[in-house]
Order: structure tokens, then C-alpha cells, then sequence
């Protein structure tokens, strides 16, 4: 996930130095406009993918740190509290990175316009379809 996150960052950056035809009835302000509105949705994807790499790593740190305690404590004899303690924070590790999984809609919702727009446009022409179809 964070290594999907870095290469969306790269291909970002480098989508500021690709070339841009320009017309020539175009006019400087419009340019300028159209790169800074391009910049501000590039800065809103940066800024989503950040959050979603923090929310992912906080979900699952705690799945990680279990295996790498799991695996330098194998060697050793276990009481059954003791299995029974790590057998509740094997469950409640792997929980939340089923929860991760879900989070991902409500990450973008909240952090994200662009997301919400698309997104209240998409049900309202499902709407549209369904309301038709059922209709006829």
C-alpha cells in the first residue's frame, strides 16, 4: 500500500513536466488557471494517498508487531493464560486489519471532494436507470 502510494506521488510529479500542447487562441490566464486547478486535484490525491498510507500502517502495526513477538517467543513453553491472552491479541490484530479493508470508503469520503462528487453523480444516475427501468 505505501509502495502504491510513493509510485502515485513519482507519477504525479512527473505529470507536471510532460508537455502540454498549447493553442494558439488560447490565452495565458486560461493556461494558468488549468495548471493551478491541475496542481490543487494533484495536491488532493498527494494528500489522500497520505492519509490513506497512515491509516493503513496504524491498522496494521499491531498485526505486525504480533507476528515478529510470535516469532522470537515460538521457542518457549506457554501457560494456557498465556496462550489464551495471545490467542485474544491474534484476534483482535487481525480485526482490525479486516477493518482496514472498510475504512477505505469512509477515508475517501471524508477527505476527498472530488471522491464525494463523483460519488453522489454515480447514484444519482443509478437512480436514473433504476427509476426508468422500473417504470416500463
Amino acid at each position: 500500500m505505501i509502495f502504491l502510494g510513493i509510485l502515485i506521488i513519482i507519477n504525479i510529479r512527473q505529470s507536471r513536466h510532460r508537455i502540454n500542447v498549447i493553442s494558439d487562441t488560447g490565452n495565458i490566464y486560461q493556461q494558468q488557471q488549468h495548471q493551478g486547478l491541475r496542481k490543487s486535484n494533484h495536491m488532493k490525491f498527494i494528500r489522500l494517498t497520505l492519509i490513506q498510507s497512515l491509516i493503513f500502517t496504524i491498522f496494521n502495526i499491531g498485526y505486525a508487531i504480533y507476528v515478529t513477538y510470535d516469532y522470537l517467543t515460538s521457542s518457549q513453553i506457554k501457560s494456557s493464560d498465556r496462550l489464551a491472552i495471545e490467542g485474544f491479541i491474534y484476534a483482535f490484530t487481525i480485526h482490525l486489519c479486516y477493518i482496514f479493508a472498510s475504512f477505505t470508503f469512509a477515508t475517501y469520503t471524508l477527505a476527498s471532494s472530488i471522491f464525494r462528487k463523483e460519488c453522489l453523480a454515480m447514484i444519482s444516475r443509478l437512480y436514473i436507470k433504476l427509476s426508468q427501468r422500473f417504470r416500463q
